[in-house]
């Protein structure tokens, strides 16, 4: 049998350290115990925006800006907020501010708007002519919105609208999307106020099942469990499919598969050929 080289066992070596760091967010997830380890957690390695003229627009931006960063799409350019609710939608639909109390015009009725160049334009926020107050956009906006808005970027979507299901239904729900790489946006009821918020991974551990979300206020994963009653309940859950899914990129699982082996061998392997040339 040949024998093998310690500079070529070296050079594999080097080449596999520098593969596995490149997954070295997965490592870390699993490392640092976000979320849970093995069978019993996910986290999509989904990048948080803070409430920017509208919560669902700010939802609905980050699903888009996980595709820009693990695909390589441009869903949101290089100016991610503008992207999400632009100067533009702010100064003809966010003015006169109408917070609360009557609903004051803007250019969605007085007319002179610009043309629609952010997810906020394409789902109507802040629209007088949609009955919103400042930030408010309408739930029969949200799909139709986000479809037009990727379309307008170059890569449709399609969406699902998901109602009136219980606790265990938008559980699961929610668990295999994110599980095929896909995250997706709730609007949950707080108390009384509707709110989107990204939902982002999921874990199951001593007999809870938790889904992570954003909720456009908070740069930490939020976690509750997934309940249709009460003062925090899901109402409804929108799901996107923009042709990509897990194994087409890395989505940041928190649950490693050979990347950690792959770096532990790799030291060992260098620090032996390193021990042996002593």
């Amino acid at each position: 049998m040949r024998k093998v080289k310690p500079q070529t066992i070296l050079l594999i070596s080097i080449v596999a350290i520098f593969f596995a760091l490149a997954c070295w967010e997965d490592v870390e997830i699993y490392l640092t115990g976000v979320g849970s380890i093995g069978d019993n957690g996910k986290i999509l390695n989904v990048p948080c925006y803070i409430w920017h003229h509208g919560c669902t627009p700010t939802a609905f931006g980050m699903v888009l800006g996980y595709y820009d960063n693990n695909v390589g799409t441009n869903f949101l350019g290089n100016e991610p907020l503008e992207s999400i609710a632009s100067t533009e939608h702010y100064n003809d639909y966010s003015l006169p501010m109408d917070t609360e109390g009557a609903i004051l015009q803007d250019s969605s009725v007085l007319g002179n708007a610009h043309p629609n160049n952010c997810i906020a334009d394409y789902m109507k926020t802040s629209f007088s002519s949609e009955n919103c107050h400042y930030g408010l956009t309408m739930l029969s906006n949200m799909c139709p919105g986000i479809e037009s808005y990727s379309a307008s970027r170059g890569k449709p979507c399609s969406t699902n609208l998901y109602a009136n299901q219980d606790n265990a239904t938008f559980y699961n729900l929610m668990k295999d999307e994110i599980n095929s790489g896909r995250p997706l946006v709730a609007t949950v009821f707080i108390e009384d106020l509707g709110h989107s918020i990204t939902a982002v991974g999921w874990r199951e551990n001593s007999g809870l099942q938790e889904i992570g979300y954003y909720d456009t206020y908070e740069n930490d994963i939020q976690w509750k469990e997934v309940t249709t009653e009460g003062d925090w309940r899901v109402s409804y859950v929108i799901a996107m499919d923009f042709g990509y899914g897990t194994g087409g990129f890395d989505d940041g699982s928190g649950i490693p598969g050979f990347e950690l082996p792959l770096l532990i061998l790799s030291f060992v392997c260098v620090a032996f050929i390193l021990w042996k040339r002593k």
